[in-house]
């Protein structure tokens, strides 16, 4: 007899996550929707990580987990896509975590709003040690943002996405020309096969963790990639077809910079939902939201600058 097929397939890139990889899958498999699969792409991980997962192999039937051939978390996602058996797509670090009803309420979203090829949400920020400090809420009402995105503009990640498999297939997946900001250029892409819908709620809880890739890769490098997946988005509107696509690429600067570190990446967030506040008249949570954002990194004079202006403003 065939094996029905999963509904909805989770997709899990990994590489030396053995502090937390236990804790994400976890969070998968403990989803209060159950008709499922997990796939686990090891990309040539030199601690732990890959005994964790194959503990979990004897105990769990919707865990699979494969292997990758370490060119980069884009690469690693695609071998997921080509494996994966749901009709739906997610996707979850594996330091990261996603709360207990996520998934059973996006399908039932998608479910029920057939037009749309994908929903998506905000997300929070924890620590290393698991605790929430920073829900990041991009927009307090529900909304469709695909022309949002087909202008160039991101409010979450991609990991807060529930897509229809046909849509990511119809765009061939991630590109690996990405070393950091494929979720994003994936983004853009998918706005023009799909509508995409944001809902307000937290669905994923994102680790600040240095050892990520998002923060052992140089900051040059990372803005560069993010800003060349606006320009290809630019391009696309434009011309039908952006450089990657014909074939001339950008060249990646040499000169890359410092590493973008966790605290940086908080101090940023706090100082955005800060302005957020501001602008939404709560002037003495923006103050307060400053004046943490300051604490995160005290020498950071561009901090302090931004929280005497919420201040004068």
């Amino acid at each position: 007899m065939k094996k029905n097929l999963p509904t909805v397939s989770v997709i899990m890139p990994m590489r030396n996550a053995e502090a937390y990889v236990y804790q994400a899958i976890e969070s998968v498999l403990n989803q209060s929707f159950c008709d499922l699969e997990l796939v686990v792409i090891d990309d040539h991980s030199t601690d732990q990580s890959r005994k964790i997962v194959e503990d979990f192999l004897a105990r769990d039937s919707r865990l699979r987990l494969l292997n990758s051939d370490e060119r980069g978390v884009a690469a690693a996602r695609n071998n997921g896509l080509k494996s994966c058996q749901g009709e739906f797509i997610l996707f979850c670090d594996a330091d990261d975590q996603v709360p207990e009803n996520r998934i059973a309420d996006q399908i039932n979203w998608l479910n029920h709003h057939t037009t749309h090829g994908a929903v998506c949400a905000s997300f929070a920020m924890m620590d290393d040690k698991g605790r929430n400090v920073l829900n990041l809420n991009n927009g307090d009402n529900p909304c469709d943002i695909t022309e949002e995105l087909l202008s160039g503009k991101t409010r979450t990640s991609l990991c807060t996405f529930a897509i229809r498999r046909e849509f990511i297939n119809k765009i061939n997946g991630f590109r690996d020309y990405f070393v950091t900001s494929s979720d994003i250029d994936l983004q853009l892409r998918l706005a023009e096969v799909c509508n995409i819908f944001y809902v307000p709620e937290v669905v994923y809880f994102y680790r600040l963790n240095d050892s990520s890739i998002v923060h052992t890769q140089p900051s040059k490098k990372r803005i560069f990639f993010e800003e060349t997946a606006r320009l290809f988005r630019q391009q696309r509107a434009e011309q039908g077809i952006d450089d990657l696509q014909s074939g001339h690429p950008p060249l990646v600067p040499e000169d890359q910079g410092d590493a973008f570190n966790s605290k940086d990446q908080l101090q940023g967030a706090l100082i955005g939902t800060a302005w957020r506040l501001h602008k939404q008249g709560e002037k003495l949570k923006a103050i307060k939201s400053g004046f943490r954002a300051c604490l995160i990194n005290p020498a950071n004079l561009m901090a302090w600058k931004s929280y005497i202006m919420l201040f004068i403003k």
